[in-house]
This record gives structure tokens, sequence and C-alpha cells, in this order.
């Protein structure tokens, strides 16, 4: 069975592939309805979605590194 960790890691995996993705169809239609962006549409929000899961991965790494720190200054008794 996997730890929380493990798990966390896999599923962000997932994530990161799923905004590209998600992003890029997403482009792809906004362009193909309205044509404001030039065709361009689809790799800029595939970009976009990259950055915002990149944001997210340092709030998580943030966070697990907080929860280290408490977890050392405060051993189990």
């Amino acid at each position: 069975m996997l730890d929380r960790r493990s798990a966390l890691f896999l599923g962000m995996g997932f994530e990161v592939l799923g905004a590209i993705v998600g992003g890029y169809f997403l482009g792809q239609a906004i362009d193909a309805k309205y044509k404001i962006m030039g065709g361009y549409g689809g790799p800029m929000l595939a970009g976009v979605g990259l950055v915002g899961w990149m944001i997210h991965l340092i709030v998580i790494v943030r966070k697990l590194e907080k929860e280290d720190e408490s977890t050392d200054s405060n051993p189990p008794s």
C-alpha cells in the first residue's frame, strides 16, 4: 500500500497531464468558436495550465516541509 506522500506525488502526475491537455483542448475550442487567439489558444492555455500546476507544486512542497518540521520538533512520546 502506498503511503500518503507517494500517493500525493503519483496523483500530481495525473494533475499535470490534465492541466496541460485540458488547457490545450480548451484553447482549441476557444479558437474555433471565437477566433480571438489567432490559432495559438491551445498552446497558450496549455502553458497557463503548466504554470498553474507548478505553482500548485510549490505550495504542496512547502506544506510538506512544514509538516516535516513540526513532526521533527515534536517527537512522539
